[in-house]
């Protein structure tokens, strides 16, 4: 995937625009956790690795800024439990 995910903390979201399409992965922040809640990737840029990059850059958010990272978000918890 060549887009630069965005990271709008205000709105506790990741994001990529691909093809004029939004993708996106939302969370919350309780303490020291950050809990992906949600991942969503239009149909027509699915399968393109689009929902792991949106992913691991919060998991890469979550290293940098020392949260302990979990994931409501059955997608986001597989993810996690393969990569990290």
């Amino acid at each position: 995937m060549k887009a630069r995910v965005k990271h709008y903390e205000d709105l506790r979201r990741f994001e990529v625009q691909v093809e004029g399409h939004t993708a996106y992965l939302t969370y919350i922040i309780r303490g020291r956790i950050m809990d992906i809640i949600h991942t969503y990737v239009p149909r027509p840029i699915r399968d393109r690795g689009i929902a792991a990059a949106l992913v691991e850059a919060a998991y890469n958010y979550c290293l940098e800024e020392k949260l302990y990272c979990q994931a409501t978000c059955p997608y986001a918890r597989s993810w996690l439990n393969e990569n990290r």
